[in-house]
């Protein structure tokens, strides 16, 4: 005999829990949100909204709408479009909504507005960490990866694309011209010379002028190379002399030992083991301070430090594009992201494990 189904009506009304909190399991990750930004100084953000016309409708409140955009980073899905759906879709979003829907425009409008405050709770988060115990004293270790940017291909180009872009201009302003030509010349048949029509057709006036522009910004960078080569003789000894000097006020005061390759060594190329000598310079100094079997070990560890950072930001939350254009805005965005990152730390740490979303 068949086993029999648990009944399933969707057309059931139910009674949900008046607690929002009892729609999510114990210990998920949305409910650690909403109480980690209930504990974050949220002045700044207040202030701007205390600050407006008491006047019209009333806004969102702004711990629902950090609690949103936090939440968001975490889980990687940073488009305020896809917040306001979830919030409709995912009980999640739902629970830290309070059930309230904002729109993406006001999910936006509030993120460009406040971004400076929210790149600030970085350091709140980083102090949490703190306390529980996570952040320790001892090896720093910097990298760097490319993460794709939100700029105009109009107004970001390199000096390789200036040059395509000009000699395309170049060919199309030709080709204008002797249209240009010829229509003046079925003109003159038609109308005979002397009427006015020697006005630039707007196509080539447009062209000529952002041809202008690109050659300007090419002579510009062309004098700034010649300018930087010019100078980096002279600069590159003085900056010398000023690592030198300060890597060892830094290493006297505060006893840090500095591994800094100065320089990139080819793959399959026999290492440089560099020199104590009194007349060698810091930069072989620190030659023969990493060919040390020590230094060599303490150097290999940036990749469990920090490489696997931008490998969680990467390819588990999916950042791969910054939203934002402008250095000041992407600095912030990156500092949330990086925020995301350091929140989903202290919820592992602080907590059993527990129901992460996808």
């Amino acid at each position: 005999m068949a086993k029999g189904y648990l009944p399933y009506d969707i057309n059931q009304r139910l009674l949900l829990p008046p607690d929002m909190r009892s729609w999510l399991p114990e210990g998920h990750l949305a409910l650690f949100i909403v109480d980690v930004v209930a504990e974050l100084e949220l002045s700044q953000v207040y202030a701007v909204h205390e600050a407006k016309d008491s006047r019209g409708r009333a806004g969102f409140h702004p711990a629902m709408m950090v609690a949103l955009l936090v939440y968001a980073c975490c889980i990687g899905k940073p488009s305020s479009r896809r917040i306001e759906q979830a919030t409709h879709e995912d009980v999640a979003f739902r629970v830290i909504a309070g059930d309230q829907h904002p729109d993406h425009d006001s999910i936006a409008a509030f993120r460009k507005e406040h971004i400076d405050a929210l790149a600030g709770l970085f350091l709140q988060i980083l102090q949490l960490c703190q306390k529980a115990g996570m952040v320790k004293l001892g090896h720093i270790a910097i990298d760097g990866t490319k993460i794709k940017a939100n700029a105009s291909k109009h107004k970001a180009m390199s000096y390789e694309r200036m040059g395509e872009a000009e000699k395309k201009l170049e060919d199309g302003i030709r080709q204008l011209l002797a249209r240009a030509e010829h229509i003046d010349a079925q003109e003159d048949a038609e109308h005979g010379k002397g009427r006015r029509g020697d006005e630039l057709p707007k196509e080539l006036a447009r062209r000529e002028d952002r041809l202008r522009k690109i050659r300007e910004a090419k002579a510009a960078l062309e004098q700034e190379a010649r300018e930087k080569a010019a100078a980096k003789a002279a600069e590159a000894q003085q900056r010398q002399a000023e690592r030198q000097r300060e890597s060892a006020e830094t290493q006297r005061k505060e006893g840090t030992n500095l591994l800094v390759p100065p320089s990139r060594q080819e793959h399959g190329a026999a290492p440089n083991p560099g020199s104590t000598e009194p007349s060698a310079s810091a930069a072989q100094r620190m030659r023969h301070k990493l060919a040390s079997a020590e230094s060599q070990a303490l150097y290999k560890m940036r990749k469990a430090i920090v490489e696997p950072v931008f490998g969680q930001i990467e390819e588990a939350r999916g950042f791969r594009r910054l939203l934002l254009r402008g250095f000041a805005a992407a600095r912030a965005e990156f500092l949330i992201i990086a925020l995301g990152h350091n929140l989903l730390k202290l919820f592992r740490h602080s907590r059993a494990p527990a129901l992460l979303p996808a």
